[in-house]
């Protein structure tokens, strides 16, 4: 029996994530010639409707629906109806995509967490046998600590200096 917390369990069958990735390839190849991506210039050079802003944004459309004698002939109406729409409709989608995402994330951070505990528990282990003389300890501590980030920099920090 384990005394380790595992934080999450979850286990997705191959045509679970056969389906999810279909459905993300339809998704991008609906997508593909109608969204952009800017570079970070870009998104720094234009404004951004969030949620300070939406309401005053919101207003105008409104103002522009219920007033359209008031509109002036600068702005195309036809184009501006088209612009709302869609902007409503992403942010449904982005929405919904944002949650999805987050959810994948918060799960990969505690699903990464139960793994590195299992590993940290598996080198103690070895450290353990290896100083009882256990036959192939050493060498798989040692190659387990070789892809170890954190032993690898204690190492440098103890290694004298390179002339």
């Amino acid at each position: 029996m384990s005394n380790l917390k595992n934080l999450i369990s979850i286990e997705l069958t191959d045509a679970e994530v056969k389906t999810i990735t279909d459905n993300y390839v339809t998704i991008a190849n609906v997508l593909k010639n109608k969204l952009v991506s800017l570079n970070a210039d870009e998104r720094q050079e234009y404004g951004r409707v969030g949620v300070k802003t939406e309401p005053y944004v919101r207003e105008g459309q409104n103002i522009m629906n219920e007033r359209p004698d008031f509109i002036p002939n600068e702005i195309m109406i036809v184009e501006n109806q088209k612009d709302w729409k869609a902007f409503n409709q992403l942010k449904a989608l982005s929405s919904l995509s944002e949650t999805i995402h987050f959810n994948i994330s918060d799960s990969l951070i505690l699903l990464g967490n139960d793994l590195f505990e299992d590993v940290n528990t598996l080198k103690n282990y070895l450290e353990y046998i290896a100083s009882n003389n256990v036959e192939d300890a050493r060498a798989l501590l040692e190659r387990l600590q070789t892809k170890n980030p954190r032993a690898q920099r204690r190492s440098r920090k103890s290694a004298p200096p390179k002339n």
